[in-house]
């Protein structure tokens, strides 16, 4: 067994989605470059402990961590880049603007 979590109550889980909705529009105000930006710290904090969740995944699924570091650790880490360049190259209209949205 890897951890014992305990199971969510239903009020908990409703705190979670009102938290989520209050964050999003914060988010959902960051211009392109600075979602890519927070989505490549991750993608580099995912690369420097990727021994300590390879040694993770190998003991959820039983894939020897060697096998979890050359082959999944990758692809994840590649995931977050691709997706970060992604947020800089979509049109205006689904991307929102390219500049930080100033209060008048």
């Amino acid at each position: 067994m890897i951890a014992e979590i305990a199971e969510a109550d239903a009020g908990q889980v409703a705190r979670a989605v009102e938290a989520a909705g209050r964050a999003f529009p914060a988010y959902a105000a960051l211009p392109p470059g600075e979602r890519a930006a927070l989505l490549l710290r991750l993608a580099d904090a995912i690369e420097a402990e990727a021994e300590d969740f390879a040694a993770l995944e190998a003991l959820n699924c039983g894939k020897p961590r060697p096998a979890v570091l050359r082959d999944e650790m990758p692809a994840i880490v590649d995931c977050f880049r691709f997706f970060a360049g992604a947020a800089r190259c979509l049109s205006g209209s689904a991307a929102g603007e390219y500049l930080p949205v100033t209060p008048r």
